[in-house]
């Protein structure tokens, strides 16, 4: 139960978090470009509204119509490419 004078800490990130390596995340992108343009998979550069945080997104054919994954790291990248 909490009081009306409890604050709360809603940053989510983990505190001893390393950073992610610019380089690294670039190669693993442009790997997964590649992958994807092979397969004739679309791949698109997008934006979030709230904070304005750019990702891919990846299409993956179901049906007529495409299932797309949001990929916001370098561990999401690292994930998809290991299938």
């Amino acid at each position: 139960m909490t009081t009306e004078n409890e604050e709360f800490d809603f940053d989510f990130e983990e505190e001893d978090e390393i950073p992610e390596d610019p380089l690294e995340l670039a190669a693993a992108q442009n790997e997964l470009e590649a992958r994807c343009k092979e397969a004739n998979f679309p791949v698109e550069q997008r934006e979030s509204i709230p904070d304005k945080e750019k990702y891919l997104a990846v299409g993956i054919p179901c049906g007529r119509e495409h299932y797309w994954i949001e990929l916001h790291s370098l561990e999401s990248f690292k994930s998809l490419l290991s299938i």
